[in-house]
């Protein structure tokens, strides 16, 4: 978990008030799988996005998109919310990474435009 925890840590470091992160979550049935730890995949990921989004300022719009639609709108963060939302995600069917991240992309692209462009917009995707 440490070496998820640390490439996510580096992906969203140095975020600011005008920063915009969706990230899209891979729901597929084998995040379902067991690792060395016990853990499932789901279990491991959902632990480290909680985790490094724990130091995420309030101000900072997130959204985490599964496969199966959005779990938390790209909105300011609220931790309790977000880590409910993260962790209510389950593992279940297929992998449609492009509509995803596709999907991701579409709204940073939105809401670039209704920000004019201030700020800064990062797609993440956990799998």
């Amino acid at each position: 978990m440490k070496y998820i925890s640390a490439f996510l840590l580096l992906a969203v470091a140095n975020v600011c008030a005008d920063d915009n992160i969706v990230i899209v979550f891979d729901t597929s049935g084998s995040m379902g799988a067991r690792m060395a730890s016990g853990k499932s995949r789901m279990q491991t990921a959902q632990d480290a996005l909680i985790n490094v989004l724990s130091d995420v300022p309030s101000t900072t719009k997130v959204g985490v998109l599964t496969f199966n639609g959005w779990v938390y709108d790209l909105q300011p963060v609220d931790q309790a919310k977000l880590s409910a939302a993260i962790r209510k995600v389950r593992p279940d069917g297929g992998t449609p990474l492009y509509k995803g991240i596709s999907t991701g992309a579409t709204r940073l692209l939105q809401e670039r435009e209704s920000q004019a462009n201030v700020g800064s917009y990062k797609l993440l995707v956990v799998t």
